[in-house]
């Protein structure tokens, strides 16, 4: 009998450095995994299961006046969630984004669980969890949207690199004050760029950056004005755009 619980004594030991030993290898990758987006810097492309993506093309809109953010797929609303938005003093930036990396975050803190960063030329914004739930509906934020984080980690899972990002509300006040180049950014530049566009010109995203596309747009309407195709916007070009300059 004591040889029998001595024998069962032995393989419950080693049982249970097992499963010890075990877990330690897999949760040790988890570790490693968020040291490396410290100090790796790449986006981290995280798989859970029960949140299958449903199949088309996504994006995404954001309305700050309703402060609510929908995801849609092939144009159409799948799920619309509430959200943080930027304080009138540190706003949400107006316009047309794209997500350009995604980070998963262990530790929690004031950017929550996940985030998922724009392209905003200005600044540093993005889509992200709270530890702040009781703040979700209201003006709170510096800029980023904040989502419960059991939401962010649902929208992480669909979202790719280069998704689009509509985030629609009151625009600041813009005002022309210097002639605009390649290489400028701001919302006098997007101001350039929805006009363009109303006139057929340009095509692409409103994200306030002069940048190539919208050089070419600016050329191709001033060689159709008889103008130097030079691709600067100076007051020429803001004169038939019918934008107002202050310089």
């Amino acid at each position: 009998m004591f040889k029998f619980l001595n024998s069962l004594f032995k393989y419950l030991l080693l049982l249970a450095l097992f499963f010890q030993l075990s877990f330690a290898v897999f949760a040790y990758p988890c570790s490693c995994l968020e040291e490396g987006i410290d100090k790796v810097n790449e986006p981290i492309k995280i798989v859970s299961p029960g949140r299958k993506k449903p199949p088309g093309e996504v994006s995404i809109i954001i309305n700050l006046y309703s402060r609510t953010l929908s995801i849609l797929f092939d144009g159409k609303v799948y799920k619309t969630y509430p959200v943080t938005i930027g304080k009138r003093e540190t706003p949400t930036p107006v316009g047309e984004w794209l997500i350009v990396n995604k980070y998963q975050r262990i530790d929690g803190g004031p950017l929550g669980s996940r985030w998922m960063g724009l392209n905003v030329p200005w600044g540093v914004y993005g889509i992200h969890g709270t530890n702040r739930p009781w703040q979700i509906g209201t003006a709170a934020s510096q800029g980023c949207i904040r989502l419960h984080n059991e939401y962010v980690e649902e929208i992480f899972e669909w979202v790719e690199i280069n998704t689009p990002v509509k985030i629609t509300g009151p625009v600041p006040e813009v005002k022309i004050e210097k002639i605009l180049r390649p290489g400028d950014i701001g919302y006098d530049v997007m101001a350039v760029q929805e006009r363009l566009r109303e006139m057929g010109f340009y095509a692409s995203y409103l994200n306030g950056t002069y940048d190539t596309v919208l050089a070419d747009a600016v050329k191709e309407l001033e060689a159709q004005f008889s103008l130097k195709a030079d691709g600067i916007c100076d007051e020429n070009v803001l004169k038939i755009l019918g934008l107002k300059y202050y310089f």
